[in-house]
């Protein structure tokens, strides 16, 4: 999938969203039987940390159906559904996680 800030008719939010699907600074699993063939395979298995959500029809999608924005440590960040993330319990390991992925 293809994150184009540019083109006028998407949008790019990276603060929280009533009525988002997850939050910014979750720390998530990417599910490793994604069957997107746009998504870059080296992202899933890992652990990454939502940065954003992008809309490129926000009309349609706000605010419940985003891209959602993830950045996982030393492979950048990439764009998945929702549903292809697995939200990470709040430990003491999934913190430690997202400390190291800021």
């Amino acid at each position: 999938m293809t994150l184009d800030p540019a083109d006028p008719r998407s949008l790019l939010v990276r603060h929280d969203l009533f009525g988002a699907p997850v939050r910014l600074g979750a720390v998530v699993d990417i599910r490793e039987d994604v069957q997107d063939s746009s998504v870059d395979e080296a992202f899933l298995g890992h652990r990454g940390v939502v940065t954003g959500l992008f809309y490129d029809d926000p009309r349609a999608q706000l605010p419940d159906l985003p891209l959602v924005v993830v950045r996982v440590a030393e492979l950048g960040e990439e764009l998945f559904f929702a549903s292809e993330l697995q939200p990470v319990r709040a430990s003491a390991e999934a913190l430690g996680a997202e400390r190291q992925l800021q």
